[in-house]
């Protein structure tokens, strides 16, 4: 996969960057009052305006199950199905996988509202990349706003869209989302731990009885 790159006034990358963009249609989704269709001209002419947008561009959008929704969004972007729900997951595996066969520079753009990128992004950095993330307001962690990054921006900016302020009750929708999502990225450590620990006394048992 190939993609796209640059900078604004003074663009941060080569001219032949290329590109590749993984959009987590569970936390960035096509907004109601965009045309779907207009996605991927969107991305092109915001990456391009910044800067970001000189090679290649390659779209990826992520959607959570086999029979997830998902609108017209034209020939240019390709679909992917988590298969499981966890969509960010599904990104961070392609991204480590595309990045072993994948020398610098590339400019690569994650939208997303998950904090796990944290690992990812400081791969990509490492390893010379441009990094950019666009974020949905709405669903975005601090800690995702803390991580350092090239370039980032929010999703309805991105698209050129009018930002919305959240309501109260949006507020209150917010917290309890990210508390949630807290809660079940902990309970899916703990049953990890607990299959390893179950995984190391079933090897330990096997070795001991040979």
């Amino acid at each position: 996969m190939m993609l796209a790159g640059g900078g604004g006034g003074d663009p941060p990358c080569s001219p032949e960057k290329d590109t590749i963009v993984w959009v987590d249609i569970e936390n960035c989704g096509v907004p109601s009052d965009l045309n779907s269709t207009e996605l991927y001209g969107l991305i092109e002419q915001k990456l391009g305006e910044d800067g970001f947008n000189r090679g290649n561009l390659v779209v990826n959008v992520v959607v959570p199950f086999l029979d997830s929704y998902v609108p017209e969004l034209g020939p240019n972007i390709k679909i992917w199905r988590a298969r499981n729900y966890n969509t960010d997951k599904f990104i961070k595996e392609k991204i480590n996988k595309w990045l072993d066969s994948n020398p610098a520079p590339h400019n690569v753009m994650v939208a997303t509202g998950d904090d796990d990128f944290r690992t990812t992004f400081n791969r990509l950095r490492k390893e010379g990349h441009t990094t950019l993330m666009a974020y949905n307001t709405k669903s975005v962690s601090g800690h995702l706003l803390n991580i350092q990054l090239d370039s980032k921006w929010d999703w309805r900016e991105f698209l050129s869209l009018p930002i919305r302020q959240l309501s109260k009750k949006e507020k209150c929708r917010l917290k309890s989302r990210l508390r949630a999502k807290a809660f079940r990225k902990k309970q899916r450590a703990k049953r990890r731990r607990r299959w390893m620990a179950i995984k190391s006394r079933w090897v330990g048992t096997r070795t001991r009885w040979r």
